[in-house]
This record gives C-alpha cells, sequence and structure tokens, in this order.
C-alpha cells in the first residue's frame, strides 16, 4: 500500500512568525506521537492499546500476564536497523530488518478489503507455484506461502493480507516526516502543470496541491503501517490544509489507526483521505 502526504512547511526560508508558528504545529504533533512512542535499550517501540487484534502475541508485552492487551510495533531507523528519530526536528522510521518472524515468499503484497490489525501466520503450510506479475514477465511461477492462515487470496503480483504481516522482514520504505526540507535536496515544490499530453496540451495539478512538497511511503502493510497511518493522522490533525493526506489503499485500512487515536488522543475517526 502507498501512502501519500503532500505538505507546506518548508519554513527554512521564512519569516520568523512563519517558522514559529510551524514549530508549534509540528510540535503538537511530536507531542501525540512520542505518547505512543516507547524507547526500549536497543530500539523503540511503537505503543498502542490492543483493542484490534486478539491473537497478536508476537507484539506482546513481555512483561504482562494474561491474555495481551497492549500491542508493541518495533521501529528502527531509515534502514531498519537503528534507533528511530522522534523529536522536534523530524519524524523518521522503519519497520525492523531482522524481526525475528519466519522467512516466507510473499510476493508483492496488498491489503485484503477487510484487513485490519496486526498478526502472523498461526497455522503455515508449503509454498507452492502462483502465477504473478513476475513469473509472466520471467517465465516461472513463484513459489508463495498461499495457504497460510495470515493470508486472504492472491492479486496479480503476490498475496492479500488479512492483517499486517511480513515475510521475515519487517522492514520496507522509510517513513519520513521533517520539520525543514534538506537545502541540498532537488526537490522542488509540485507546479501548476502535472505534464503535456500526447497532443502536447498541458495536464493541471489540482490548485491545492501546487506548492506543496510531494512524499509517499510504501509499507507493503507490514506492522510498522499502523505507526505511519497513526502519524498521518496525528499530523493531519494539527496541520489540517498544510498537509494532505492520501493512499492508493482505502479508508477501511486505516479505521484502526482511527479508532486508537480516537480512544487515546480523543480524536481520529473525522479523518478522511483526500
Amino acid at each position: 500500500m502507498r501512502i501519500i502526504f503532500q505538505y507546506f512547511y518548508d519554513y527554512s526560508d521564512g519569516d520568523q512568525h512563519d517558522r514559529q508558528t510551524a514549530q508549534a504545529d509540528i510540535g503538537t504533533v511530536v507531542d501525540d506521537v512520542e505518547g505512543f512512542h516507547d524507547v526500549g535499550e536497543n530500539k523503540g517501540r511503537f505503543n498502542a492499546t490492543k483493542h484490534i487484534k486478539k491473537d497478536q502475541d508476537d507484539h506482546r508485552d513481555p512483561d504482562e500476564e494474561g491474555p495481551a492487551k497492549t500491542v508493541f510495533v518495533p521501529l528502527a531507523d531509515g534502514h531498519g536497523e537503528g534507533k528511530a528519530e522522534i523529536n522536534n526536528k523530524r519524524i523518521l522510521f522503519n519497520g525492523v530488518v531482522n524481526c525475528g518472524h519466519t522467512n516466507r515468499n510473499l510476493g508483492i503484497t496488498w491489503p485484503a478489503e477487510s484487513a485490519r490489525g496486526i498478526a502472523f501466520a498461526m497455522a503455515r503450510y508449503e509454498e507452492i507455484p502462483t502465477q504473478t506479475l513476475i513469473s509472466v514477465l520471467c517465465g516461472q511461477e513463484e513459489e508463495l506461502a498461499v495457504n497460510d492462515s495470515d493470508i486472504s487470496g492472491t492479486w496479480f503480483a503476490g498475496l492479500k493480507l488479512r492483517t499486517r504481516s511480513c515475510g521475515g522482514d519487517c522492514s520496507h520504505e522509510t517513513f519520513d516526516l521533517p520539520l525543514e526540507l534538506d537545502k541540498n535536496s532537488q526537490q522542488k515544490p509540485i507546479g501548476e502543470i502535472s505534464y503535456y499530453d500526447q497532443h502536447g496540451k498541458p495536464v493541471y495539478n489540482d490548485k491545492e496541491e501546487v506548492g506543496l512538497y510531494f512524499e509517499f511511503c510504501k509499507t507493503a502493510y507490514k506492522p510498522y503501517d499502523l505507526a505511519v497511518i497513526i502519524c498521518l493522522i496525528i499530523a493531519k490533525h494539527h496541520l489540517k490544509d498544510e498537509i494532505i493526506v492520501s493512499s492508493d489503499g482505502m479508508l477501511e485500512q486505516w479505521k484502526d489507526g482511527m479508532l486508537i487515536c480516537q480512544k487515546i488522543l480523543g480524536y481520529g475517526l473525522d479523518f478522511r483521505l483526500k
């Protein structure tokens, strides 16, 4: 699943008032995000009350007895190895590369329509040859874990997931939400014209997007996806029209993040994707 966020707080060249306003806005975002971030000895953990799944033993608080009530999502730095960075300058993290979960081939994953929560296969079966886009392009079938209990079915590129899960590597793309854009970056704000069609006529971007900076993060619906969507729900609440959040997934796949924010922070159910 690809999550898109377009934002307008490159205040490094702005006046002092703009900069102070930006710091106040991002400060409230960080305060709320840090409320979920439990820094452990080796890496941070994203802590959310467990009311979305009952079978998330892989993320159970090790100090808790009885049925798990809290889900912890281990977070790492952008490469999936060090510590997550959550401060008043940026929010940057990824899932953990060496997560310790079972290695298996899931192909390119996609959430099923009713997918939610975090869980791993309670029942595993032999991987079987499955036709995907890769097999069509390469001329040979991939062997995928089609029948594992956390798998809902297939789509043209791989497997559909019932829950956020992984195939032995909980990292994917880095989520990075900085206060100031890197001055050495070649990234430019979105212009009025998106592209020119085959007849040479300009195709225009939405007016609300012009002047914003485009970023995206593909999470492959791995466990850290929950941390990503919660961060963006929080950001949208505080930054309002200064950030646009969209996804090539559906709002249904954001519902558990919305519920968690509502329960912990008192807002979230009003969140909408563009």
